[in-house]
């Protein structure tokens, strides 16, 4: 029972951490009875995976890898962070295009920003 509550425990801290960055996200595996056997499967937008798969969601911008108790799946993005000064002093923005970071124009998201206007005070995660 104590290592119950140990595996509980890391698995709401690894879920509240991955929340927290953007990083990566823990699923308990789905364990239901098949034809009167134990089938474990990892379960995403109404689609069962088997363990041992992986795919990604480029809607959700996510890769996903199932094993036999846990799924995990990690962001394709980049989180960018920019201090509030660069932020404020740039013509430019980052914007989500198909699961990539584009740097944009702020006056006109249709124009890529030069490289010489993309805030060099910038943090990737």
């Amino acid at each position: 029972m104590h290592n119950s509550w140990l595996l509980y425990l890391f698995y709401v801290c690894c879920v509240h951490i991955s929340v927290s960055n953007g990083g990566t996200f823990l699923y308990r595996t789905v364990v239901a009875e098949e034809h009167g056997q134990p089938v474990s499967y990892c379960e995403w937008n109404g689609t069962r995976y088997l363990p041992g798969t992986d795919f990604k969601d480029y809607d959700k911008c996510i890769h996903c890898k199932c094993n036999k108790k846990y799924m995990t799946c990690n962001s394709l993005l980049e989180n960018i962070f920019l201090n509030t000064k660069d932020d404020e002093l740039s013509d430019c923005k980052p914007v989500k295009v198909a699961c990539e970071i584009k740097w944009v124009l702020k006056q006109n998201r249709s124009i890529p920003c030069p490289a010489h206007k993309i805030p060099e005070h910038q943090a990737t995660i």
